[in-house]
């Protein structure tokens, strides 16, 4: 019935269309369009599913050989350091046993050495080895100059090896050399052939002597080496070639080497100074008579004159000890009777002349001059009399005329008034200059007193001369 009303409200409408089948048509239309669409959104899913599955099967594909490759090449790097860990076990191997074979000859040297020196020790030994190669080096380097200053009178020379220490009197000069040397010069061979003065040779073996003193009356010398202390006797005038005969005199002296070296003028007592800040007095027989500590540390410098000794050590003080003896002229004491104060670094050198005038150096920097009471009968500070300031001095000397100071290298003269009156370039030679000291010459030539001066280069072969004489005329 409902069909038949449509058929026939169809007909009544539009009589020309037949409006079922075309609704039926659509409908088939769309269903057709819907499976369609939903076809075709499935294969775009499936398309687009598969694209990336692709691209992630080579992402982990990639992955895959990324990681393949950093095992490859942590294998390689962990193949490479056992390896290298291999050759370097092998290397110390090496080295082991090469240790083990150097030390085996180090040893072997060692025995050796001491087998042919008996009285030295290994490390000394090998100082010496040391201090042969640098002169060696040193002869190839240096300039062989003449002196041809005016005032240049003579040279201490002869040495292989650089000089350790000098004394004098009024007839001999005596020096020791790092060379195991002694060598003994007559002052007047220095006026009568200065240019090849004379002198008496002597080997001290398998020992060099660190300090050195002589007697202002006998014909002997008192040497410190290897912390003993040793008498010297010489003949120079003696006809067989015996000229010289070593006495041992006592054994550990000190407990470092001694740097200096004082007789008195009695030839009574013996002062030793060490740089372990110890001052000893011994007797002619070798008996300690007096230990002074000072607790200083090192001792530079000492010098003593008429029963005072002035010690200038690492301390910003110079220390003045006398030396008081018994009306016999035998030891009593050593005691301390002034300190001189107001420097302010380390004292490296002091001087001090037959009437009380005293030099001190003060780092390299400052000398000054003191006036001290020699006669101790009343008591009165030392006066400071003059200060002559300038950069790189290395030593000072003075006497009743003339102060003579050390600065780099040349040689500065002043007069009483500390006014410089002359200057020596080149004093000793290029060497940096260590000591100076003046002596009043007494000589037979021609009834006159001479003034010499004594410069002594630091690691040089030579200790140079030169005549101030015209400065006390």
């Amino acid at each position: 019935m409902e069909i038949g009303l449509l058929e026939y409200t169809s007909l009544f409408i539009w009589p020309e269309y037949n409006y079922i089948k075309i609704l039926m048509e659509f409908s088939v239309l769309y269903i057709l369009y819907s499976l369609y669409k939903v076809s075709f959104g499935k294969y775009k899913n499936y398309k687009a599913y598969t694209k990336i599955t692709k691209i992630e099967k080579i992402i982990n594909e990639q992955d895959v050989q990324k990681t393949k490759q950093k095992n490859q090449e942590k294998q390689e790097k962990q193949d490479k350091h056992q390896k290298q860990g291999k050759r370097k076990n092998s290397e110390k191997e090496q080295n082991q046993q090469k240790d083990v074979q150097k030390q085996q000859i180090k040893q072997e040297g060692e025995q050796q050495k001491q087998e042919n020196h008996p009285h030295i020790s290994y490390k000394e030994l090998l100082k010496q080895e040391k201090h042969n190669k640098q002169q060696q080096n040193k002869q190839k380097q240096k300039s062989h100059t003449k002196i041809c200053h005016p005032l240049y009178l003579s040279s201490v020379k002869g040495f292989s090896d650089y000089i350790t220490d000098f004394a004098y009197n009024n007839r001999y000069l005596i020096a020791t050399g790092f060379d195991n040397s002694i060598k003994l010069f007559e002052m007047e061979q220095f006026f009568k052939n200065p240019d090849q003065p004379k002198y008496l040779f002597h080997n001290l073996n398998d020992m060099h002597a660190t300090a050195i003193c002589i007697s202002k009356k006998e014909e002997i010398a008192y040497f410190a080496a290897n912390n003993q202390l040793f008498n010297l006797e010489f003949y120079p005038k003696a006809e067989d070639k015996q000229y010289f005969n070593v006495i041992p005199k006592t054994k550990n002296c000190h407990k470092s080497d001694i740097n200096s070296l004082h007789v008195d003028e009695n030839d009574k007592i013996l002062i030793s100074t060490s740089s372990d800040s110890h001052i000893k007095v011994w007797n002619m027989k070798g008996d300690l008579l007096k230990e002074i500590n000072t607790s200083y540390g090192d001792h530079y410098s000492s010098c003593f004159m008429k029963g005072l000794l002035v010690v200038s050590c690492w301390s910003v003080d110079t220390s003045i000890f006398e030396i008081k003896f018994n009306k016999d002229h035998t030891f009593r004491t050593l005691e301390k009777e002034e300190v001189l104060r107001g420097e302010k670094t380390s004292v490296l050198d002091a001087s001090l002349n037959e009437h009380g005038t005293l030099a001190t150096l003060c780092n390299k920097s400052q000398c000054r001059v003191y006036k001290i009471n020699t006669e101790r009968k009343i008591k009165e500070d030392a006066r400071l009399l003059s200060k002559i300031e300038h950069q790189n001095i290395s030593a000072a000397a003075i006497n009743e005329n003339i102060l003579v100071v050390a600065i780099d290298g040349n040689i500065h003269i002043y007069d009483k008034n500390f006014q410089q009156i002359d200057q020596i370039d080149n004093a000793a030679n290029g060497a940096y200059i260590k000591r100076v000291r003046i002596h009043e010459l007494h000589s037979s030539l021609k009834n006159k007193n001479f003034y010499v001066c004594f410069i002594w280069g630091q690691e040089e072969e030579r200790v140079n001369i030169y005549d101030l004489t015209k400065y006390h005329e």
